[in-house]
């Protein structure tokens, strides 16, 4: 997979926000019909919701291999509208090791995160994770995934 350029310093890898050219399909979701979960392509975004907080472990997990290449970029962006008060976690194997970034409970507005890629040049796969914290029914989306060269 080829980054998709937006600007001089930024790439898409991955564009939610566009239903035809979102990879949602490619992702392998995590079941979760016994809290509710539903994770469908809209308009603009990938939509998440669940029904009820799942007993044990987090709400939403999906997973997808990507094979990029990331030279020239420092950066592992993602848009995401966490539902209030979740926890976000990211994971992205990379040919130097596993990153890690957990972000403290959600505000009520879309977030774009910037992970350090540590000199990684290629991301294997990343895993995209959100923790209820709260009873009842939540919702969210993702709009993209990209790359960023910070110093440009």
């Amino acid at each position: 997979m080829d980054p998709t350029p937006i600007n001089l310093a930024e790439a898409i890898i991955e564009p939610f926000r566009d239903p035809h050219f979102s990879g949602l399909e490619g992702w392998q979701i995590e079941p979760g019909a016994k809290h509710g979960l539903r994770v469908f392509q809209n308009w603009c975004w990938v939509s998440f919701e669940w029904t009820r907080r799942p007993i044990k472990g987090p709400a939403l997990r999906m997973s997808r291999r990507f094979e990029v290449d990331c030279t020239g970029y420092d950066r592992l962006l993602v848009s995401v509208m966490a539902p209030e008060g979740s926890i976000f976690r990211l994971a992205a194997t990379t040919n130097l090791g596993e990153i890690a970034f957990e972000v403290p409970p959600a505000p009520t507005l879309k977030k774009e995160y910037a992970i350090d890629l540590n000199g990684a040049a290629r991301i294997h796969t990343i895993t995209l994770e959100i923790e209820a914290t709260t009873d009842g029914v939540a919702t969210g989306w993702f709009n993209w995934i990209g790359l960023q060269d910070s110093q440009l």
